[in-house]
């Protein structure tokens, strides 16, 4: 989803939802195939999970933000789009099951992507960060020598090569920070703004 922040809101300029039908069938075989996994999702306007557990309590640790909590069922009942699903498991064996899950099915129209050793967020096919930096240097007159990106995982690939200045957090695995022009702190030491701090300076 791009938008722009307005004062009463925000302006939705282009958003990606997942299939509905991929959307649902993902939800109800992980629910079923992997139920020690947390499960959420996001509609472009809030996060929502239907149990809180120590995996989604680690993506509340790091993002500081808390989900609504619903039953799925509401996912099926009520028109929504799915901008994304998050499947959270700190447990290693199970998220590489999860992974085999995923590269001997077909979901059409979706990406599955680590963010993280423990994460594994599912999009839209057409979903890429990268889709947000053009639209910057587009709408700015930007070349992309002149803009920086922060990352640290595998969906953020696509944008850290797009930039002239990718800085890759020092939690990101070793084939992310490959792509980086500088290593910032991590993400839970306020990377981003250490990054902005020593490395942007104009």
């Amino acid at each position: 989803m791009i938008f722009e922040p307005l004062a009463t809101g925000r302006k939705i300029l282009s958003a990606l939802p997942m299939p509905t039908t991929s959307a649902k069938q993902i939800i109800t075989d992980i629910i079923e195939r992997f139920p020690s996994t947390s499960v959420s999702y996001y509609d472009g306007a809030d996060w929502y999970a239907e149990r809180m557990d120590d995996n989604l309590r680690g993506e509340i640790a790091v993002s500081r933000l808390m989900p609504t909590f619903a039953p799925y069922q509401e996912v099926f009942e009520r028109p929504r789009r799915i901008m994304k699903i998050m499947l959270i498991d700190f447990d290693a064996s199970v998220m590489a099951q999860i992974h085999d899950f995923f590269a001997t099915h077909d979901f059409p129209g979706i990406n599955a992507r680590s963010s993280n050793a423990a994460w594994l967020e599912i999009t839209s096919a057409e979903a890429e960060k990268s889709r947000g930096i053009k639209h910057v240097l587009e709408t700015e007159h930007l070349d992309t020598k002149d803009v920086a990106a922060f990352g640290d995982g595998q969906n953020d690939l696509p944008m850290l090569t797009m930039v002239g200045t990718p800085i890759v957090m020092a939690n990101a695995a070793p084939a992310i920070k490959q792509v980086a022009k500088h290593i910032t702190k991590s993400n839970v030491e306020d990377g981003v703004g250490y990054g902005m701090l020593h490395f942007l300076k104009a």
